[in-house]
């Protein structure tokens, strides 16, 4: 007998001569293209005594081997694994080589392992494209803020984990990467956050001033804010302490922006002493004045106190022997003022030439000089009894040694011219006679 064959299956042989010797031809040709059962008849070669036979070949339907389906996967996901077994028992290979690095729809086929009535079979993979978990922007945040929650389900419905942990002590940018959980074909995805540092707007302290003080530029510890207060350029910093008031002077300096900084300080502005003394006056040489002070300072001084009966007295009196400018000085709480008067000296317009004097190096009348008072200018003119003249000054501290071209005169009478200029603006001429002895 013939085993049942697979349809389609190679046609089995049909041997020509029988087991019990007899030859002969077999109708109709074997083919396993039909299915069912196909009686095929064997008529011996023509001389020998023997009768036609027959032989039943049943073709049977192949086997459909069936799988599992496989869901679709994700591209780049690893390749899932083919099982070589069907469910209904069939053996065999797959073709191609799976592989999820191409996207879209691939047909794998599996072919049975030969002596099987099975046919062949496919089984489509569908690759998709990972989804990008999507997020909203974490704004810049400053150094040391509460760190910011980073949600871990994406606007596009993509739920994961994010590393590594947020901190916002470290300044500068960092990127944070969120790895979507198991089972969802999601790419990985980034979100940088910004830690920017927080601004110093610390001002350094400054004063007390006076209102005379010069300005000072104000420092802080950054710049690129801007200042506000009294007295304070808002651009520069500048600190005017004429232009502030007296007292403490509230000075902000801010900078702004998200890490942006605030500082006060109290900028004192110390009241300078208040003094004044007596209008300028002219006395008469020889005279006193009065010179009194007018102010709320504790204490005074007065310069130059040469010729003053008292120099740190609040009111004094003043002796000049000339023109004199006396300054009243005041003190209070490091702040100083000042005023001034001057006392211009007149004199009685005098003037005078001694009619002897005695150039003998005794250290006594040795030179002749002019003397008066409220002199302006001068000239001094002496001649001999010949009417040369021998010496002539327009100086007060220049007078006659007794010497003429470098030798010393002999005793003798002298006449000498003196005109002379008053300060009061008279002019006066003298003349007479001086007599040198030795």
């Amino acid at each position: 007998p013939i085993a049942d064959v697979c349809q389609n299956d190679p046609n089995p042989t049909l041997e020509t001569t029988s087991l019990n010797g007899i030859n002969g031809t077999w109708a109709p040709a074997i083919s396993t293209a039909t299915l069912g059962t196909t009686t095929y008849t064997f008529t011996p070669t023509a001389g020998q005594c023997a009768a036609a036979t027959t032989l039943d070949i049943f073709v049977t339907t192949p086997v459909l081997p069936t799988f599992d389906p496989i869901a679709d996967v994700c591209q780049n996901d690893p390749n899932p694994t083919l099982e070589t077994t069907s469910l209904n028992g069939v053996t065999g290979t797959w073709a191609p080589a799976i592989s999820t690095a191409t996207l879209g729809t691939t047909t794998y086929t599996f072919t049975p392992t030969a002596g099987q009535c099975a046919a062949a079979t496919t089984l489509d993979i569908l690759v998709t494209t990972p989804v990008l978990p999507t997020f909203d922007p974490i704004a810049d945040i400053c150094q040391n803020d509460a760190n910011p929650t980073l949600e871990t389900t994406s606007l596009n419905g993509i739920t994961g984990t994010w590393a590594p942990v947020i901190n916002t002590a470290t300044l500068g940018t960092t990127t944070y990467t969120f790895t979507p959980a198991a089972g969802q074909c999601a790419n990985m995805a980034t979100l940088t956050i910004t830690v920017k540092p927080l601004s110093d707007a610390t001002i350094t302290p400054v004063g007390p001033f006076c209102p005379y003080d010069s300005p000072i530029l104000l420092q802080a510890a950054q710049s690129g804010g801007t200042w506000s207060g009294n007295g304070v350029d808002p651009v520069t910093g500048e600190f005017n302490p004429s232009l502030a008031n007296t007292g403490l002077n509230p000075i902000t300096y801010i900078i702004d922006g998200l890490c942006g900084d605030a500082s006060t300080i109290q900028v004192e502005v110390i009241p300078a002493p208040i003094v004044s003394t007596i209008e300028d006056v002219s006395i008469m040489f020889g005279n006193s004045v009065n010179l009194i002070a007018t102010g709320n300072a504790s204490a005074y001084t007065w310069t130059p106190a040469e010729t003053l009966v008292c120099d740190d007295c609040q009111n004094t009196i003043a002796t000049p022997d000339q023109t004199t400018t006396y300054t009243v000085w005041v003190e209070e709480n490091g702040c100083s003022a000042s005023d001034q008067v001057t006392i211009t000296i007149e004199y009685e317009p005098i003037v005078f030439v001694p009619n002897i004097f005695s150039p003998n190096s005794d250290g006594q009348n040795d030179i002749l000089y002019v003397r008066g008072q409220g002199i302006l200018n001068f000239t001094f003119m002496v001649y001999d009894r010949w009417g040369e003249k021998v010496f002539e000054s327009t100086a007060l501290e220049s007078g006659w040694d007794g010497v003429f071209r470098g030798q010393e005169m002999m005793p003798a009478v002298f006449m000498y011219v003196v005109d002379v200029n008053f300060k009061n603006g008279s002019n006066q001429v003298i003349s007479g006679d001086v007599t040198l002895v030795r």
